[in-house]
């Protein structure tokens, strides 16, 4: 029996190796009922799945890795087996039969579901990041995208936690110390954009003007910080369905901020996941602002949800939409000189990576960002210039109607395009779409059709002019009432002198009533005349995080007298949601001889408990910095730079690994380092071994 079962397996192997089973099977719907276990770390299930055969075969399976599976149902027609990153159902199953396969599950996953320590508990937040063949570290499912179906799941977890996940909330039912929350959907859509989300958070909800149910989430203690963070956000979404010309295809579109997360955000269908950096008030939402996220996250709700590319080929039928559509609703929120500044700036930054040889096709396989995302956003305005706004938006929605929970290629798109317009795109395909260089020449027609672009590149062509030969030319562009971003770019062209010339030109750009102009100056000016000082020091009180940070680093390097001044003026700013302006007070104020000698300490243990793991790595990465440049490191912040170097997020991973090597280089801190060595955890200690080997 044993023979016949393994000659079975490598039969269904073979097989499974030269056809696609999405060819011969349909996966219907997914029924899960889901326990989350905190302390372990780990989630186990009960799951259901109905699939449809479209043809015979003996073997099914799903992508399911490193877990621990069994069958529910003992008496069933199939058998259950699995590998390291496969679950195997194998029988004998007809042509055109429908087929539920019941299994119960529990995985530790190693990534894919994140359990996070925030200030509040050791596991804060737990949460989810499916993007690309992820889902199924933590949930049995296909990690293809031209496979969609209906998930509904029902979630177990502790009750202290908030539960959120894809589709409506049914009810929810308590015991004594657990809750579990029932969540449905009625259309179907890919694995990759299944989502948990567990978490301490508050809500506020929203109604779009065609009636769909918008509920926003933060954690408990960012509660004053709501307004600030959703700001538009309504507006967003009536734009969004105005302009694309298709209602919103699902039920309900929920949105939450979460701790460490990988990215900016995540377009998890009627569940955007994104990035607490961007929780904000009202002084920092001119920074540092969710608005482009949130509009690209939810427009990924037709772009990539609704519809979904056939391959990663095709990537820029997501990306590329999203963000041109989020600059769509930018610059019904901002403005049209803010949305041609954004395209000038992505086409310079194309432009560059063009003429570096660095240019790519933007239909491809492991493209960049740069080409999926401001490329393809650059070659559908071309597009809808060329074939004019109405027929634009014609094609859209029939190319999105007609190919509703479905998946697609770009010639499906173009398609569309070329039967609503009646032209030829041939060329433009070849331009745009297979061309590695960037088409610049098109690119500045394109934005020379605006008022605003001709005198900044103007302006811009002015740079490498002497200030005696342009000063007039800057002034003017300086004169009130000026266009913020002209003024800002004469700001940055005035050379950091005494000369009269210079300070007439910086006593206009202060008078000039704009906080962008004064942010500019902060940013450049950094050796201050005494003609600008009193001028210069207003900048402390100014409505930017950014324009004060800066502002207190120049004044306190240029005027040592008056350093204890400006630390009292603004000793109880934090500033952004990383704590950069904090820290940066921080180190100051340590910096300073006879500045509040009796909180030094207090002062040096508040930067140093930054490095902490329940603080966010944002803040825990300035920390770091901070605490460097003092060359001051207590033996937990070694321990928790160390700790850092395997963090789940890589980018903090890598700056972490790259300054501990730093360190390693110096002897007081590699035997520092040395001396903890027993205190570390085994992967650590291992860690450490492989960078001295």
């Amino acid at each position: 029996m044993k023979l016949v079962f393994l000659n079975l397996l490598f039969f269904s192997f073979f097989n499974l190796l030269f056809a696609q089973q999405l060819e011969k099977v349909d996966f219907k719907e997914v029924k899960a009922d889901l326990k989350i276990l905190p302390s372990q770390k780990s989630i186990e299930g009960k799951v259901n799945y109905t699939i449809q055969t479209l043809q015979s075969l003996d073997t099914i399976y799903l992508d399911a890795v490193d877990m621990e599976v069994k069958s529910c149902d003992e008496a069933s027609h199939y058998q259950i087996t699995n590998t390291k990153d496969k679950l195997y159902f194998i029988g004998n199953f007809k042509s055109n039969t429908t087929y539920n396969f019941c299994f119960s599950y529990k995985a530790t996953p190693k990534q894919s579901l994140y359990f996070v320590p925030t200030e509040e508990a050791e596991v804060g937040q737990i949460w989810t990041q499916g993007q690309g063949k992820n889902t199924s570290h933590w949930f049995p499912s296909i990690d293809d995208q031209n496979e969609k179906m209906i998930f509904n799941l029902s979630i177990e977890a502790p009750t202290d936690y908030y539960v959120l996940s894809n589709g409506v909330l049914q009810n929810k039912v308590s015991s004594e110390n657990t809750t579990q929350w029932n969540y449905s959907m009625n259309q179907p859509m890919s694995s990759y954009l299944l989502a948990l989300a567990l978490g301490d958070f508050l809500s506020e909800e929203l109604e779009s003007s065609s009636g769909v149910p918008i509920q926003l989430f933060l954690s408990k203690k960012y509660k004053h910080q709501f307004e600030p963070t959703y700001r538009h956000t309504q507006q967003i979404f009536d734009f969004l369905e105005e302009e694309i010309g298709v209602a919103y295809p699902w039920q309900k579109f929920k949105q939450v901020a979460v701790k460490d997360f990988l990215y900016s955000g995540m377009e998890n269908t009627g569940l955007t996941i994104f990035s607490e950096q961007f929780i904000t008030d009202s002084i920092g939402f001119k920074d540092l602002n969710y608005v482009s996220v949130n509009a690209h996250e939810l427009a990924h709700h037709w772009f990539g949800n609704y519809i979904t590319a056939t391959s990663s080929k095709h990537h820029w039928l997501h990306e590329g939409f999203a963000t041109y559509y989020a600059l769509l609703a930018e610059r019904e929120i901002f403005g049209d000189e803010y949305f041609y500044f954004q395209l000038y700036q992505w086409a310079e930054a194309l432009k560059k990576e063009s003429d570096k040889g660095k240019g790519e096709a933007l239909i491809k396989s492991g493209g960049s960002s740069l080409t999926y995302y401001q490329k393809g956003a650059w070659a559908l305005h071309v597009l809808r210039e060329k074939v004019g706004v109405t027929n634009f938006k014609t094609a859209v929605k029939n190319y999105l109607e007609k190919n509703a929970y479905q998946n697609v290629t770009t010639e499906d798109f173009l398609a569309e395009v070329e039967a609503v317009s009646k032209r030829d795109l041939t060329q433009f395909k070849i331009d745009w779409l297979k061309q590695v260089a960037f088409p610049a020449d098109q690119a500045l027609n394109s934005l020379r059709k605006s008022v605003f672009i001709p005198p900044l590149l103007e302006l811009i062509a002015l740079r490498e002019t002497d200030l005696s030969l342009k000063s007039g030319q800057l002034s003017k562009f300086l004169t009130y009432p000026v266009n913020h971003y002209h003024a800002s770019e004469a700001v940055f062209q005035i050379p950091n002198s005494s000369s009269s010339q210079a300070i007439r030109l910086y006593m206009k750009a202060f008078s000039a009533k704009s906080w962008q102009v004064r942010q500019a100056i902060a940013s450049s000016l950094n050796q201050i005349p005494n003609q600008l000082i009193e001028a210069y020091e207003g900048l402390l009180a100014d409505e930017s995080y950014l324009t004060q940070e800066k502002a207190l680093l120049h004044l306190w390097g240029n005027i040592p007298s008056n350093r204890k001044i400006y630390l009292s003026q603004t000793k109880d700013t934090y500033g952004f949601y990383d704590r950069e302006f904090r820290m940066l007070w921080l180190m100051l104020a340590l910096a300073t001889q006879d500045f509040e000698p009796e909180n030094t300490t207090a002062y040096f243990n508040e930067l140093s408990a930054y490095t902490d793991k329940k603080y966010p790595v944002e803040v825990r990465e300035n920390a770091f910095n901070y605490l460097y440049q003092l060359d001051t490191f207590a033996p937990k912040n070694y321990k928790d730079l160390i700790a850092s170097c395997l963090h789940f997020k890589w980018r903090y991973a890598k700056f972490s690994r790259s300054l501990l090597k730093t360190m390693l280089k110096d002897r007081t801190h590699e035997l520092n380092i040395d001396d903890l060595k027993d205190e570390l955890l085994n992967s650590e200690k291992e860690f450490l071994k492989s960078l001295n080997n």
